[in-house]
Parts: structure tokens; C-alpha cells; sequence
């Protein structure tokens, strides 16, 4: 069994071989597997059972007897495992989001308070603030404004 865990996309779906033939495309054609994690849109992978029946004369319907249900909770016992590791992902992806929009709300707030006209709202000392930064940047750089010529 190989599974991935991916970025959501609903066409991520675990796929179902048989002696490294691939059967199905979709494992959750199958009812067992039509559930979380399964059908979450995360996981990706190749599930092999190599001693599940085909049925005759086509190679996408499986036989559900015994070797199938042996099979079924075999693979079913993996689930909470996954739905763990797929919580933790989305976790981080929440958080890689969140910290993203931040830090853009944070440029665009600087970008209009240092565009406000600091004479008229000094009250808010964010304007002093980033043009003492200025300043303090250009000195580091060898800059100075009031030298004429």
C-alpha cells in the first residue's frame, strides 16, 4: 500500500490494483471506501491486493466473498491514522494561509498609513515611525538628503 498525503484536490483519490494491475482508478467506487478519509480529496496512492477476485470476463467489477472482506478490513484499519495525518495537514495549510494573509494586511496597512499626510494625523505616530525608519535606513547606506550639490 502506497498512500500520499497531498493538497486537496477532489480528483486526488487512492487507487486499487491487483498484482500491480491497476482495477480501479477510484477505490471509493467501492461502498466501504466511499468515506473519509477516502473521499477527503487529500490522500493519493496505490492500494495492491493481489488476492482479490475479478470477476470473469472484465477487469473492473472484484467478487465480494471472503478475500474481499479479509482485504476491506485490512485497509479500513488505516483509516484513523489517515484522517489524523490529513487533520495535521490541513492544520498546516490553515496556518500557512492565515500567516500569509497577515503578513499582506500588515504591507498594505503600512503602505496607507506611510501615504497619510503625517502633519494632519499625528495623532496615529505610525508616519514618524516609518519615516524615522527611512532615515535611519539611508544612513545605513550612506545616504544623506540635506547635503546639496
Amino acid at each position: 500500500m502506497e498512500r500520499y498525503i497531498n493538497t486537496n484536490d477532489e480528483k486526488n483519490r487512492p487507487e486499487l490494483y491487483r498484482n500491480g494491475a491497476r482495477v480501479k482508478s477510484d477505490l471509493t467506487f467501492l461502498d466501504a471506501f466511499n468515506c473519509e478519509p477516502w473521499t477527503s480529496g487529500y490522500l493519493q496512492g496505490i492500494i495492491d491486493v493481489p488476492f482479490i477476485s475479478l470477476t470473469p470476463g472484465t477487469r473492473d467489477g472484484i467478487i465480494q466473498d471472503d478475500k474481499f472482506q479479509c482485504a476491506t478490513e485490512n485497509i479500513k484499519r488505516v483509516e484513523a491514522e489517515l484522517k489524523k495525518y490529513i487533520g495535521m495537514h490541513k492544520e498546516a495549510e490553515e496556518g500557512k494561509d492565515n500567516k500569509n494573509t497577515m503578513r499582506t494586511v500588515k504591507k498594505t496597512l503600512l503602505n496607507a498609513f506611510a501615504d497619510i499626510p503625517g502633519e494632519e494625523y499625528d495623532w496615529l505616530d505610525v508616519y514618524r515611525k516609518e519615516k524615522q525608519k527611512q532615515a535611519g535606513n539611508e544612513k545605513k547606506n550612506g545616504i544623506n538628503n540635506n547635503v546639496c550639490g
